[in-house]
């Protein structure tokens, strides 16, 4: 059987059948943050694609592959058995971490899901959190909520990239353990190291951030009552520290 990632295809021989199965931009960067042979926990794993790639392109010594309903988990697991990995992929059912047991993996990788979800789900399993080395995120939404807890909880931003699939732009963080000082409100929302590499897609993600507060802002100028109100005072306060941020680094 051969198995095949965009333009980095490999092999699993399996009775001379040929399973081709797509990795976007938005997992493959999110892979591309996992060292090689690493153990590591697929969280939210749907069909298990990150977890195959993850055990064929990068070597790991140990994938588990979770997700939290059933009908995702027999998708995986039926992913999984026919690309002849089953004895090598441990496809679980469960909540976040909560299949997870102390130890038994260095890295994590959360993708698809919102930011405030991410940090609770990794708030809710401190004993398996605490042994990790690096955990492998990628927020749809609230990125800057999830830096912040991260801060706040022992954590530190130590990589970040942008990725586009489907003509949306995609944030990944890479967090490990340490206490560093919390960077600034527009580093928060930017990405502290983001800002500081300008990756390809920089610019479009900025632009989309201050487009984003702009169009609140429109809206609220509608009303007088909402332009004297402490909400308005803050976005446009907001929208002036991420344009400082932005010209300080040109």
């Amino acid at each position: 059987m051969q198995v095949a990632f965009n333009r980095r295809p490999f092999c699993f021989c399996k009775k001379s059948m040929v399973m081709i199965l797509t990795l976007d931009n938005r997992l493959l960067a999110v892979a591309s943050f996992v060292p090689l042979g690493a153990r590591v926990a697929d969280i939210g794993t749907d069909h298990a694609y990150l977890a195959i790639y993850l055990y064929g392109e990068r070597g790991a010594k140990k994938v588990i592959a979770t997700d939290k309903n059933e009908g995702p988990l027999a998708a995986a697991r039926h992913t999984i058995k026919e690309a002849g990995l089953s004895e090598k992929i441990d496809a679980r059912l469960g909540d976040g971490l909560i299949p997870i047991e102390a130890g038994e993996v260095d890295i994590v990788c959360i993708s698809g899901m919102g930011g405030e979800l991410i940090a609770a789900i990794l708030e809710r399993s401190p004993d398996v959190c605490v042994g990790l080395s690096r955990l492998v995120l990628q927020p749809m939404s609230d990125a800057s909520y999830l830096r912040r807890w991260l801060y706040d909880s022992g954590y530190h931003i130590v990589d970040e990239s942008l990725a586009e699939a489907d003509g949306r732009i995609y944030e990944i963080a890479v967090a490990e353990h340490g206490i560093e000082p919390m960077p600034e409100n527009a580093l928060l929302e930017l990405g502290p190291v983001l800002c500081k590499k300008r990756p390809q897609f920089f610019s479009r993600h900025a632009d989309e951030i201050l487009a984003r507060k702009k169009r609140i802002l429109f809206e609220m100028e509608k009303s007088e009552r909402a332009r004297e109100s402490h909400k308005y005072k803050k976005i446009q306060k907001e929208i002036g520290e991420i344009m400082s941020c932005l010209n300080a680094k040109l």
